[in-house]
């Protein structure tokens, strides 16, 4: 069903849509405001279905995320009254969590002892703060030493051997990548690696999703979605995107929500029938097997 033909059937319930056998006019007055209300109604009306029979998306997750070259520091760490020292070689970026009063130096080995590239200090308080940086020249043996005679946390200490065009690329969590949920989530589906049915990812009811880093493979999230939203600039032939046994339930929302006023005892008999039909997609009786759609390939994004 497109656009148009929802508008075009709402009107037909309503009895707006013709007069002793012709069409009435677009642009007839009596019919204008209702034609305003419609799109939103319409709207409103295919978004509460699909909380009940979703539209099925794909999404693709490329998930080959860059290790963390620094083995043996996952989870957090307790720096006290001696120094905490995450070393690698070839290493071209580096990323830490810290929580409190804190001392760093990030080292670069030489030939008789490590000479400081950079020191970094500072107070947090009581949240964890993150620092992240690039390394330029030739990949080197590199490390980084917290210090300091004082007690402060130490959390996702990573470093990359990877070229990354900006800070903003290196990964904030070596062990786990984080995917935000996209833009039209409702509900879960399942996930997916290489084709198969897959665990060890994490799924957050806000839908966000995480992987390990040590699991790199081809994923596919499959997910409950609203419809695109339909308003006053969209066009007449636009297909909606709920399924069939939804499309027919629409117009008898917006009818009723649009002859509430004027007249109750009509609005009533078609809100009954919307609701019958909730009822009936509630119950599984008209739902059906539907079509997954895919998505464009996820952006790959790192929880920060």
């Amino acid at each position: 069903m497109t656009f148009g033909e929802a508008k075009t059937r709402t009107l037909k319930l309503m009895g707006e849509y013709s007069y002793m056998g012709k069409k009435l006019s677009e642009t007839e007055s009596d019919t204008a405001d209702w034609r305003l209300r419609l799109p939103e109604l319409i709207d409103d009306a295919q978004r509460a279905a699909a909380e009940i029979c979703p539209v099925w998306r794909r999404r693709e997750i490329a998930h080959y995320p860059p290790q963390n070259r620094a083995k043996g520091n996952s989870g957090i760490r307790i720096h006290a009254d001696k120094d905490i020292i995450v070393e690698a070689v070839d290493v071209r970026a580096f990323s830490f969590r810290v929580m409190g009063n804190f001392t760093v130096y990030l080292e670069q080995s030489g030939e008789l002892r490590w000479q400081v590239l950079r020191t970094l200090s500072g107070e947090t308080g009581d949240e964890f703060v993150r620092d992240c940086g690039r390394v330029e020249g030739n990949p080197r043996r590199l490390r980084l030493r917290f210090a300091g005679g004082y007690r402060y946390l130490v959390r996702d200490a990573a470093l990359y051997a990877e070229n990354f065009a900006s800070d903003a690329e290196i990964p904030a969590d070596s062990r786990a990548t984080w995917y935000p949920a996209p833009e039209d989530y409702y509900r879960f589906g399942r996930v997916t690696k290489d084709g198969e049915v897959c665990g060890g990812y994490r799924w957050y009811l806000d839908g966000n999703l995480s992987i390990p880093s040590s699991d790199p493979g081809f994923y596919v999230l499959e997910y409950g979605a609203y419809p695109a939203t339909v308003n006053m600039s969209t066009p007449d032939e636009t297909e909606l995107e709920t399924e069939v046994c939804v499309q027919r339930l629409l117009p008898y929302y917006a009818a009723a929500m649009l002859l509430s006023e004027e007249d109750p005892d009509a609005a009533d008999r078609l809100r009954d029938v919307w609701k019958k039909g909730l009822a009936e997609l509630s119950g599984g009786r008209g739902a059906r097997q539907t079509q997954i759609r895919a998505t464009e390939p996820a952006i790959r994004r790192r929880m920060r």
